[in-house]
């Protein structure tokens, strides 16, 4: 039985986690938590609300002053969240996606570079659906 190594998406290119060392400890997102991120469900072989979680981050970007590359868009992450899925073999699978978005190179308090860099992870979901609390739910709404 041939063991596979889980593949990630950093900056564009499909990488094992071996090939991330190029990430420095020494970089803000963990020194400080100075990054982004937003969870997305991988269901019935769908991106879920894909174009809202990147509205959300697109938007979150310019308040932590984290410049936006001209190629983030609806269309590219399509395509590689899609080469993730299908490299870790989930296409037929239910999965969380975690797009991480992080500040490159170091810095104290200010940060050296405003650009940034960018992972995404998945990890395989035993069901397809949302599982909600046996008991039930509480909502309010406060205004």
């Amino acid at each position: 039985m041939e063991i596979t190594q889980k593949k990630y998406i950093y900056n564009g290119e499909i990488v094992t986690a071996s090939q991330l060392s190029s990430i420095s400890f020494s970089n803000r997102a963990f020194k400080y938590g100075d990054a982004l991120f937003e969870t997305i469900r991988y269901s019935n072989k769908n991106i879920l609300f894909l174009s809202e979680h990147l509205l959300r981050l697109k938007l979150s970007m310019p308040i932590l002053k984290m410049k936006i590359p001209p190629y983030f868009s609806f269309d590219y992450f399509l395509n590689k969240i899609s080469d993730v899925i299908y490299a870790n073999n989930l296409q037929d699978k239910s999965a969380r996606i975690r797009l991480t978005v992080f500040r490159t190179g170091s810095g104290n308090y200010y940060p050296e570079s405003n650009d940034v860099d960018y992972l995404i992870e998945t990890e395989e979901l035993s069901h397809s659906s949302y599982l909600l609390p046996f008991q039930g739910l509480v909502v309010d709404i406060f205004k």
